[in-house]
């Protein structure tokens, strides 16, 4: 099966314990049916402790600790299961985040999540122009049940893709290109008339009460969007550059998936919105970098959904 991942997938490593964030705190993470099986096999005193630090009850999870902490989670923030058994031995959450995968029958593709603060490293890492490499992973291609809607979304996306790339653009121009030329391919996969007016990017109020809607994923959140309402613009726009290779990131991640639902400017609008975030954020000074509020943005936007 053709395998397509950015052009950085491959230099991708965990690089744990040195991390600013951490994957294994403040989530609730399931154990697949398989894993759950085998911790039930395992002796000694790492035995007796995934007995008593997993829920067992319908999908079974870690128990978190304290201050949200993974149980198996060490002082040294490393992970006692991968150091007693070997990362064969993990859960599949654990194995493969943040990477993420979606199959397209034929092929599939793979990325790692932005809230993963080394993902945002080298999503950012250089200048230029994002690309993808093609791979093959040795699986056998599968059929897509609905090819129709296979065909349009990808083709809609390399449009899509073309428009976030033209550097010939400043940058909030394109975006706006991009979000009124989702809206016209929206039409026409709906088979309707394409809607004349143009739209505009939502405004800084737009977006903190879009922000407010979500269901806050921790306090940190909550205590965001309070500063942000409170700050004042005194920083420039990210560069166009950053600014391009984020939305290019997302779209690869979120656009795709409008073969499943038809909902191609709903993620359009969404990839909008958390741009428009981005760059607020940055503006009033409520996040350090580029790379803070991808992972914040990320976190909230994209993994609480």
């Amino acid at each position: 099966m053709k395998w397509i991942v950015p052009d950085f997938y491959r230099d991708f490593r965990c690089i744990g314990g040195k991390c600013i964030d951490n994957c294994c705190i403040g989530w609730e993470i399931d154990i697949d049916e398989d894993t759950a099986e085998h911790y039930k096999t395992v002796t000694s005193e790492l035995g007796k402790r995934l007995k008593n630090c997993i829920s067992w009850e319908e999908t079974p999870h870690f128990i978190l600790g304290k201050d949200e902490r993974c149980p198996f989670l060490n002082p040294q923030n490393l992970c006692d299961i991968q150091g007693a058994l070997g990362e064969q031995s993990l859960c599949e959450i654990c194995r493969e985040h943040p990477r993420f995968h979606e199959w397209f029958g034929a092929f599939r593709e793979s990325g790692i999540g932005l809230c993963c603060p080394e993902a945002a490293r080298l999503l950012l890492k250089e200048e230029t122009p994002m690309r993808f490499v093609e791979l093959d992973d040795g699986m056998p291609e599968e059929d897509f049940e609905d090819e129709y809607a296979l065909s349009f979304v990808l083709e809609a996306r390399q449009t899509l893709y073309s428009i976030l790339q033209d550097r010939s653009v400043p940058f909030p121009a394109r975006l706006t290109r991009f979000y009124n030329t989702a809206c016209s391919f929206q039409a026409e996969l709906d088979g309707a008339l394409p809607d004349t007016e143009m739209l505009s990017l939502p405004t800084d109020e737009m977006l903190l009460d879009y922000a407010k809607s979500l269901e806050p994923i921790n306090n940190d959140w909550t205590e965001l969007l309070i500063k942000a309402e409170q700050a004042e613009c005194t920083s420039p726009s990210l560069p166009d550059w950053v600014q391009e290779k984020a939305a290019m990131y997302l779209s690869f991640r979120w656009l795709g998936k409008a073969v499943y639902d038809y909902d191609l400017f709903g993620k359009a609008e969404f990839i909008v919105r958390f741009m428009g975030l981005l760059n607020l954020l940055i503006q009033q000074n409520c996040v350090a970098n580029a790379e803070e509020g991808l992972r914040i943005l990320s976190k909230e936007m994209e993994y609480l959904a």
